[in-house]
């Protein structure tokens, strides 16, 4: 059964934060509109909250791949955490599982970027 990709997005000066859940699969047309306009902000640090993602498609492997270049071209840096086993899995033998900082949780990829926790997950960060 496919399930709904969900997409929220928060951004605190500089700061994005992508709360992805359900599939990312060929339908990324949404996906993609988000990434291009969380690009356009120029962010310097991007976080991926993957913990409700259930699939990734290797379309959707192409936009995250697409999303770090440009991140990294401006000297911008891209943590994820806690994607589910079977979609890490999907990364590695796509041989993109080097694609992400990979962090255990929202508050280790803060502190590695060295920001504090944006106002509007405050209330996130207990479950993050």
């Amino acid at each position: 059964m496919n399930t709904p990709l969900k997409i929220e997005v928060v951004e605190d000066n500089g700061l994005v934060v992508v709360k992805l859940g359900g599939e990312v699969g060929l339908a990324v047309s949404n996906l993609d509109y988000e990434f291009t306009k969380i690009t356009v902000t120029r962010p310097s640090v991007i976080i991926l909250d993957m913990r409700e993602v259930t699939f990734v498609s290797s379309l959707g492997m192409a936009l995250f791949v697409n999303l770090r270049n440009t991140i990294r071209r401006r000297d911008g840096r891209m943590f994820e955490f806690g994607a589910p086993a079977k979609v890490m899995d999907a990364f590695h033998r796509a041989k993109l599982d080097g694609l992400f900082e990979v962090r255990g949780s929202l508050a280790e990829a803060l502190e590695s970027a060295g920001r504090p926790m944006p106002a509007a997950l405050v209330g996130d960060s207990e479950k993050a």
